[in-house]
């Protein structure tokens, strides 16, 4: 069986036998990608795959990680990067069009069940992500607003998932129907760093309208995110000339304790 590194080559080195060839890989090469994703347990599908140059096009895209909701993607762009070819490190560019926003990342695979995303960007508007999340954490409360989200991940798709790696996530414009009418509440940023099988990090800072400072730790350990454990303390305040928290909690601060997991986080005032 081909490794990962050696299969990257090969797409590389078949990229450009295929165009000076002239020949049309489309159906062959869906095959090959649809197959390579089943033995790193990733359900693919997609509707449509073309060649442009060195670039590999694919519309209506559907990827089922392990123990992951299923994401549905409109355009996936596939080309070589070139500067990790020269490095020994052969990668794929990946650029991608989804409802709402965009990514895009280097893909790196580091060995058996291990792939790393190095220069994630994301940017999307946070209404159409929610059946991402909704499984995993049941907000309180209707959340708009726009995300943007960047760093390097690597990740292990097969038994405990134990990513590693540092994300920024901004919230930005973050608003809140949660008093029937929207108000917005300001921007945010989420920083999360992690190592192996250490829990990662998390800090929670920013807001106008309700100011959050956070930190606290994301156990990692579980087969599945929605199993990942939760831990820390939120401090929430009303922001200069604000009485949002007074008129809902009679206090213009509070401290809240987190617990639980991604499916059944709880949010309780320390005392």
């Amino acid at each position: 069986m081909l490794s990962n590194r050696t299969l990257i080559m090969f797409f590389v080195g078949a990229l450009m036998v295929m165009l000076l060839l002239q020949w049309s890989p489309d159906r062959w090469l869906q095959q090959q990608l649809v197959s390579k994703a089943s033995e790193q347990g990733i359900v693919l599908q997609l509707d449509k795959l073309s060649m442009k140059g060195f670039t590999v096009v694919a519309t209506a895209v559907v990827v089922q990680l392990p123990r992951m909701n299923a994401i549905i993607v409109n355009r996936v762009q596939l080309s070589p990067d070139w500067s990790q070819v020269w490095d020994g490190e052969p990668g794929v560019h990946i650029s991608a069009a989804m409802e709402g926003g965009k990514a895009e990342a280097t893909l790196l695979w580091l060995g058996a069940h291990q792939m790393m995303l190095k220069q994630l960007k994301v940017a999307a508007d946070l209404v159409p992500l929610r059946p991402l999340w909704y499984p995993y954490m049941e907000f309180p409360v209707d959340l708009r607003g726009q995300l943007a989200l960047q760093g390097d991940v690597m990740l292990h798709l097969q038994g405990a998932i134990h990513p590693t790696g540092h994300l920024q996530l901004r919230c930005l414009k973050l608003a809140t129907s949660l008093t029937g009418i929207e108000q917005p509440l300001g921007d945010y940023l989420l920083q999360l760093d992690g190592e192996g099988e250490q829990p990662w990090q998390w800090q929670l800072s920013g807001g106008k309208v309700v100011l959050l400072d956070g930190h606290g730790a994301i156990t990692t350990a579980g087969p599945a995110p929605q199993a990942w454990g939760l831990s820390g303390t939120v401090v929430v305040k009303d922001g200069q000339n604000s009485r949002l928290l007074r008129n809902i909690m009679q206090r213009r601060a509070v401290t809240l304790q987190l617990s639980g997991s991604m499916a059944h986080a709880r949010l309780l005032p320390l005392l």
